[in-house]
């Protein structure tokens, strides 16, 4: 599987995809080790460009947020991130822990990015400490998907959009109906409900403040 970094896309049609990419190449794909210098154009097919993007972290982050990613993501992140792609039961439950600092938030805006593009999912909850900290991560989800590669790659998500707030954003794209809401912890999860559909991702960052946590009764709370 390649690492890929991407610069700029000029622009794209059906059968060419030209990227600007970060020496040295292999066979026409890109690995790096260190921050980009120097960039060569690839001149690549659509279908190529997406199944990279599919496949590969790097290569999604790059091609989504080039002016952030540069450097490729460690070992640990790329095998979280098959872990958390392969969808190999109908129910997963996964605890992760990550000190603060090593970019997980980051990490999470990219996989709902690619839950958005590659999965059948349809119904994504952030839930975190507060409202507002959830609305900002999905809006820098939203930012990805609407990043010029993203959007000459895979289209605009905006095109077929029904409810535009901070924090709910319902549209159809990729062939499915898909329903994005950022809530704040303490909000009840069950019942939440929208076009028949409850969620079938939910994503909680950082949901407990260093006060809740250094009290047992409420932290007791936010478990329930």
């Amino acid at each position: 599987m390649a690492s890929g970094s991407i610069a700029t896309t000029r622009r794209a049609s059906h059968s060419d995809f030209p990227i600007l990419l970060a020496r040295p190449l292999v066979q026409g794909r890109v690995f790096i080790g260190m921050a980009m210098t120097d960039t060569t154009e690839l001149q690549t097919s659509s279908q190529e460009a997406a199944e990279l993007t599919r496949q590969d972290l790097n290569f999604l982050g790059m091609l989504s947020a080039p002016d952030e990613f540069t450097m490729q993501f460690p070992p640990f992140y790329i095998t979280l991130f098959h872990m958390l792609t392969s969808f190999k039961d109908k129910l997963e439950r996964y605890a992760i822990g990550i000190p603060r600092g090593f970019a997980k938030t980051t990490f999470i805006k990219l996989l709902c990015l690619w839950y958005i593009l590659f999965s059948p999912k349809q119904f994504i909850l952030i839930v975190g400490a507060s409202e507002d900290l959830a609305i900002n991560t999905l809006s820098d989800i939203c930012d990805l998907l609407g990043s010029p590669n993203i959007r000459k790659l895979f289209g605009n998500w905006q095109v077929q959009i029904e409810v535009d707030t901070q924090a709910l954003k319902v549209f159809h794209f990729r062939g499915r109906a898909i329903i994005l809401r950022a809530i704040g912890a303490g909000t009840a999860v069950r019942g939440i409900n929208r076009k028949n559909k409850r969620p079938d991702v939910i994503i909680m960052d950082d949901v407990q403040k260093r006060e809740t946590s250094e009290n047992k009764e409420l932290s007791d709370q936010l478990l329930k």
